[in-house]
């Protein structure tokens, strides 16, 4: 069967951004740890000096947040390479690490019966519990906790910060900062956007249902441009343009593999938008080797791999800009 190949033909080249105002992270899961390294070759070429806003998408999001409270580079390697991200999914009642590693456990009565009643009770397995105190944890760190609002995040650092979020009820992409929902905790904007629809349990502020941004808009480059010119963006994408424009065939032969497959399938068509869009130029694609959104069990050694191919994409395109 053949399949829709995006066009990249006829699109305007322009030359890299290498002073950018504004940053936006893709999501990908995961993945995101690849941002480390993006983050250091940022700081060690001095471009992260001018910018003033942020955003991104699920994992893309966290990062954003963190940069606006201030977390440098060293100090994220240190809290996120120890890290063993298979705690991001526990309270909850099924193991789900387990279960992804032996799907024929959902045969058992016990297991899918609970399964069943927190996908339908609850709409997701994982509270997002233990994810909401590590990032409440990195808040204080840098003086402010789970309550601040984006009002005094703003105020406390005169930097922008812009939360792209699903709206489950009006079938919308919403975004949340200092202008439009300056009462709204950041800490809880992003537990929202992370959560991966089924994985994680929806957040509801004032009666709305909001999941993880990344499912209708995972690649906002374009959320600064109204007020912005568009070459005061510079974007970050966890997929190779290969990955995007003819991805590798994935295997789907469980609940977990159905699962990650139907995400990464709503991703990369998000994606695409890149290059419909004639962003390529303003966007660091980073190569995340094959690792998938949801392998959450990462060894060091992969960590370290997404940590350089971050690094190696983003200095390549700002040295390449310079010249």
């Amino acid at each position: 069967m053949k399949y829709y190949l995006c066009r990249t033909d006829g699109l305007e080249t322009r030359k890299h951004v290498i002073t950018p105002e504004n940053l936006v992270f893709s999501g990908g899961g995961i993945k995101g740890i690849a941002y480390l390294g993006a983050i250091r070759a940022l700081e060690e070429t001095g471009v992260i000096q001018g910018v003033k806003r942020y955003s991104g998408a699920s994992a893309g999001m966290i990062i954003a947040a963190l940069l606006a409270i201030g977390m440098k580079e060293k100090e994220l390697y240190r809290q996120m390479i120890a890290i063993d991200f298979k705690s991001f999914l526990e309270e909850s009642r099924v193991k789900i690490e387990m279960l992804a590693d032996d799907p024929k456990m959902l045969l058992e009565p016990m297991t899918s019966a609970m399964v069943l009643y927190d996908e339908v009770v609850y709409r997701g397995l994982c509270d997002g519990s233990y994810f909401t105190k590590w990032l409440i944890h990195m808040f204080k760190r840098k003086g402010f906790d789970g309550k601040t609002t984006y009002k005094q995040l703003y105020e406390a650092t005169g930097k922008e910060l812009h939360c792209v979020l699903c709206n489950l009820n009006y079938g919308k992409t919403v975004i949340a900062n200092h202008e439009d929902t300056p009462d709204m905790p950041v800490v809880a904007s992003v537990r929202a956007s992370m959560s991966i629809p089924f994985i994680y349990r929806p957040f509801e502020w004032k009666e709305d249902i909001y999941v993880d941004g990344g499912t209708m808009y995972n690649y906002p480059i374009e959320i600064f441009d109204e007020g912005c010119p568009a070459d005061n963006t510079l974007g970050f994408i966890l997929s190779s343009k290969n990955d995007i424009l003819t991805p590798s065939r994935r295997e789907d032969k469980n609940l977990w593999q159905h699962i990650a497959c139907t995400y990464e399938a709503v991703r990369n068509v998000a994606n695409e938008y890149c290059f419909r869009g004639g962003n390529e130029y303003r966007t660091v694609f980073i190569d995340h080797k094959h690792i998938n959104t949801l392998d959450f069990d990462l060894t060091y050694e992969e960590k370290e791999m997404l940590i350089k191919e971050g690094y190696q994409a983003t200095y390549t395109y700002i040295t390449k800009g310079k010249h």
